[in-house]
């Protein structure tokens, strides 16, 4: 029995001593740095019985150079080129060991210090009131050329990998001048190109804005939609009870869908393939198949639903929920309400940012716009706006939120990066609808009582032009910028305008 107890307590000594663990924490494994740069390198070590280990407890070795360092923290600019194994070797008091290891490749230093030829030929073209057009004849290298800096006005633009390029959201009538360097992997730049000049156009000149067609569609023409591929447009008539399909290639009205109450809303899916509807009366969404144009779906909200916006990536549906100072939120995968959201009083519009992150609601009865955040739908923020917000769009690089004020005539602009009005313009008598178009240039404002559309410069946030359209009450434009088609509820028709 002494014996056995003996040779327990012995094994039992044996096993008292746990090895360390050993952590590198700098450098990552898979860095790669250039031969001469400082590299840090920072670690761990722990162990059972002596703690926390420092000094000479821990040891760096390189694969390629041997030993490299001790302790927690050092640095070194000394590496040799070539793919190492940097290994750190933890080291307790009773010479138990723990290691870890991670590769980092050590490159040469570039011989190339030759720079790009200069770019020669730089032609400034402006094609519209907002857009110049850049070309030149491109650079040669003695590796390769990597890419080109635009400077405007003297100061960095943007860097491009290729001629030809664009500078859009530019202001209307104004002279800008550009020059181009090139430059290579090895960080050698060019000089700067000869200056070329452009002078954009004025906002008529390349934008006419003029009323090209008028459609007569059903009674009450109210919200107004186009398809992504610019094709159709879906217009709901409130007092008609129906949906006006127009095709815009002849701005006829190919179809006239029927069975709806009262409807207000419309919005397509990024697929075109669908198109919700809202009915005011009977309190449903009515879903539209585009390939025959046919009602496939009623779907059950809440009370009084008014607009509607689809998400980017087709998933769901926000509809306004007049009534119940909500929002519903339809899962399209199978047409079900999966959230319903409490916002401010009076909800009247819904716009999305084009990343589907947030989702702006405008509250018209105590002038505020709820932002609903789309990861767990709950509502991150209230900004207080004009009186009597109704309707909002988004620019189309998400920055900035486009709201109407029905009752003081305003436009809020609301920056989204931090939701705060950063500008209020001033527009017609009783602005409804807002659109922005798609290069974000311009934004498009229905003023009802005015009889016109205010079309706002944004580089600046100026009216540069109002168009008389009698009493418009929805507003959209095609894909391509090119026209708007604005509802004009008292003509029971349709403008367009070019």
């Amino acid at each position: 029995m002494k014996f056995r107890i003996f040779i327990e307590y012995q094994i039992l000594l044996a096993q008292a001593n746990i090895s360390p663990t050993a952590t590198i924490t700098s450098p990552s494994g898979g860095s790669t740095y250039t031969e001469g740069d400082t590299i840090s390198f920072s670690c761990s070590g722990d162990d059972a019985e002596d703690g926390t280990l420092a000094g000479s407890s821990l040891v760096w070795t390189s694969s390629i150079d041997g030993e490299i360092g001790a302790g927690t923290s050092f640095t070194t600019s000394d590496l040799s080129m070539g793919t190492h194994t940097i290994t750190l070797t933890a080291t307790d008091s009773e010479g138990a060991t723990g290691t870890d290891s991670v590769s980092i490749t050590i490159n040469p230093v570039s011989s190339d210090t030759t720079p790009p030829s200069d770019p020669t030929g730089l032609i400034a073209t402006a094609v519209s009131s907002n857009q110049i057009d850049l070309s030149w004849t491109a650079s040669t290298d003695d590796v390769g050329v990597t890419g080109y800096n635009v400077y405007r006005d003297g100061s960095y633009l943007k860097s491009v990998t290729s001629t030809p390029t664009s500078d859009t959201g530019l202001i209307s009538s104004t002279q800008y001048c550009y020059t181009v360097s090139a430059y290579d992997a090895a960080g050698n730049e060019s000089d700067e190109s000869d200056e070329a000049c452009a002078t954009t156009g004025s906002f008529g000149a390349d934008y006419p804005n003029t009323v090209i067609d008028t459609i007569p569609v059903g009674s009450g023409p109210h919200a107004i939609a186009v398809t992504p591929n610019g094709s159709y447009v879906y217009v709901t008539t409130r007092y008609g009870d129906t949906v006006s399909v127009i095709q815009t290639s002849d701005n006829d009205v190919v179809k006239t869908i029927s069975g709806y109450n009262s409807p207000r809303g419309v919005a397509v899916t990024p697929n075109g393939s669908y198109v919700y509807v809202t009915n005011f009366d009977n309190d449903t969404v009515s879903v539209i198949q585009t390939s025959d144009n046919t009602v496939i779906d009623n779907i059950p909200v809440g009370s009084g639903p008014y607009d509607i916006a689809v998400t980017p990536n087709g998933n769901y549906v926000y509809v306004i929920i007049m009534h119940g100072n909500t929002v519903s939120v339809i899962q399209t995968s199978d047409n079900t309400v999966v959230r319903t959201i409490a916002v401010g009083s009076g909800p009247y519009g819904v716009a999305v940012t084009p990343n589907g992150s947030y989702v702006y609601i405008t509250n018209s009865a105590d002038d505020t716009v709820s932002v609903i955040q789309t990861s767990d739908n709950t509502v991150v923020d209230t900004i207080d706006v004009g009186d009597n917000p109704v309707d909002a769009a988004v620019a189309h690089d998400g920055g900035y939120v486009y709201v109407t004020n029905h009752y003081d005539d305003t436009v809020s602009v609301i920056q989204t990066s931090d939701n705060t009005v950063v500008d209020t313009i001033d527009v017609g008598d009783n602005p409804l609808a807002v659109a922005v178009i798609p290069n974000g240039g311009y934004v498009y404002v229905a003023n009802y009582y005015a009889g016109t559309l205010s079309v706002i410069q944004t580089s600046d946030n100026t009216v540069v032009e109002t168009i008389a359209v009698a009493a418009g009450f929805g507003v959209a434009v095609t894909p391509n910028g090119s026209y708007v088609y604005v509802t004009i509820f008292s003509d029971e028709t349709v403008a367009v305008i070019k």
